[in-house]
């Protein structure tokens, strides 16, 4: 055997087994959350919610798809942002949040612990700005690290990161669900374990709101792991509401919202294969959207943002119970300075 056939064949075995090395690791330290989980109440109020109140819904891109960037997974290059294009996109976010004056937050794409957004504690830097506020956090990103999507690059490294609601108001109890579908092994090892944060808020009438923050699948061809996520969460929703509860689901859907279609935003960019309207038989009787068609809600990734280009969507808002009237709403147009999603304000009133 010649020294460089000896040579190849050491290269491919070696690299052989740190592959299976990194499969086995991940595997081990697989997320795996029970179905259905208590969340733990970082309770900072003790006051009963009013009959009206305004939502602020935003996924914060964990503080790092503002303007400037494009991302691999959409197409793009950029697999970190630099530091200092994180560290103006999170001190944005924060500074919106701050200056928004909402009594109820739902994010999504929070960080707590990634390599993506430089290992800050996200929802302890949202927990400063909102200091009055009651907080609840689910998990539904947990990898120990995900390797270079190509050869020579960076890794995207270790993710831990979720999505929150922050209340003015006391929150009774929360809780994570887990929601349907997903990848098969090994790339469940990779991806999102998506899922609800359901949390239950006493109004002064005596009555109890179930606030349900969701973000649901992204990159599904065909739509038909959120066909199964769109049912469970129709069936729990239409369950809380025969109790007698008000309930308020809002969150990235990533699905176009009822009033828009593929093409309601003029672009160059077309769209891509993951992008997709709600299933046609997906209704719930008397049950009422908040969404404003008028501003987009999400870009494409697979560029920087350059206005009439990149292609835009709407599939962040709200769907509400019969007996909550829909006061306003607005899709709050950033120019995605800060983040790849625009923030959408509702104001409620119970019924």
């Amino acid at each position: 055997m010649s020294k460089i056939l000896k040579s190849v064949l050491i290269v491919v075995g070696i690299v052989i087994v740190l592959l299976l090395g990194l499969v086995l690791f991940l595997t081990v330290t697989e997320y795996r959350p029970k179905w259905i989980e208590p969340v733990n109440v970082t309770q900072k109020s003790d006051k009963n919610l009013p009959s009206t109140f305004t939502i602020f819904d935003w996924n914060i891109g964990y503080g790092a798809l503002g303007e400037n960037v494009d991302f691999f997974y959409d197409g793009g290059d950029t697999i970190i942002s630099p530091k200092s294009e994180y560290d103006n996109y999170i001190a944005g976010i924060l500074r919106t949040v701050k200056g928004s004056n909402a009594d109820i937050f739902y994010f999504q794409e929070v960080d707590i612990n990634s390599k993506r957004s430089y290992y800050e504690n996200q929802l302890e830097k949202l927990s400063g700005t909102l200091s009055d506020y009651s907080s609840v956090f689910a998990t539904n990103y947990k990898v120990g690290y995900i390797p270079p999507p190509k050869l020579f690059r960076t890794s995207f490294g270790k993710i831990d990161a979720g999505i929150a609601m922050f209340s003015n108001y006391n929150i009774s109890s929360s809780d994570r669900f887990s929601l349907p579908g997903g990848y098969s092994w090994p790339k469940s090892t990779l991806f999102l374990d998506r899922c609800m944060l359901i949390s239950r808020v006493k109004a002064e009438n005596g009555s109890t709101v179930v606030f349900i923050n969701t973000h649901n699948s992204a990159y599904d061809k065909g739509g038909f792991i959120k066909q199964e996520q769109l049912k469970y969460i129709k069936e729990i929703a239409v369950e809380e509401y025969n109790r007698g509860n008000y309930v308020i689901i809002g969150g990235d859907w990533n699905s176009f919202l009822p009033g828009t279609a593929i093409d309601s935003y003029p672009s160059t960019e077309k769209a891509s294969v993951y992008n997709a309207p709600f299933p046609d038989n997906w209704t719930i009787d008397n049950w009422n959207w908040a969404v404003d068609p008028s501003t987009a809600s999400s870009r494409s990734l697979a560029t920087s943002y350059k206005k009439g280009e990149n292609y835009l969507c709407l599939i962040d808002g709200f769907l509400v119970s019969p007996n909550i009237k829909i006061e306003s709403v607005i899709t709050k147009d950033l120019g995605f300075e800060f983040s790849d999603h625009n923030p959408v304000i509702a104001k409620f009133s119970l019924q």
